[in-house]
């Protein structure tokens, strides 16, 4: 599914909408079926382990306002495929919210509860911040990234104001913006 917002707002005055939109499908999941799921860094959700959604947001800016005129947000989301039905290779990476292919609830419903959580948070989007904070699977593991074609090793410390990634390496701390990197593993400790 995809929303298309018209902030016309500075880039420095937006919110982090990855952010907001993972929360509120994590709100959303959860309190229409108690299903508990997890919120992995930047912009995936996981279940038992597994990626059951991926969020992705893009930015139009407007050069002549400097001002970003349009977001587009895309949600995919497995909802109720059997988990026999997912291709073997993906048998272990990937789950739907209903993985025995038997919905409590329909799609409609889901979406809907999304998108009230989403605006909910855009009218407050610091709650989001914390919500994502309190409820992200990474903080406290152990990390590996690519950036600029080198790969580091860290724990992922915290999750900063803007909703990047704090990783601490051994030798330096850094600041890890979705943009920049994707994780390549996560270890507990």
């Amino acid at each position: 599914m995809t929303l298309h917002l018209k902030p016309n707002l500075p880039y420095d005055k937006l919110p982090s909408y990855t952010l907001l939109v993972a929360g509120a499908i994590y709100k959303a999941i959860k309190n229409l079926t108690l299903i508990d799921i997890d919120i992995k860094w930047v912009n995936d959700i996981y279940m038992d382990g597994k990626k059951v959604c991926g969020i992705l947001s893009e930015a139009v800016s407007d050069m002549e306002s400097g001002r970003i005129s349009h977001i587009i947000i895309g949600i995919g989301l497995n909802f109720s495929v059997p988990q026999n039905h997912f291709p073997a290779d993906l048998q272990e990476k990937a789950i739907s919210v209903f993985p025995d292919g038997q919905a409590s609830v329909t799609r409609n419903q889901l979406i809907s509860k999304i998108w009230q959580e989403l605006f909910t948070y855009l009218s407050h989007p610091e709650k989001a911040l914390d919500f994502y904070k309190e409820k992200s699977f990474v903080l406290g593991k152990t990390v590996s990234f690519n950036q600029k074609g080198t790969t580091y090793v860290g724990l992922a410390k915290e999750i900063g104001d803007h909703g990047e990634l704090i990783v601490q390496t051994n030798e330096q701390k850094m600041s890890l913006s979705s943009g920049e990197i994707s994780l390549t593993s996560i270890r507990t400790q």
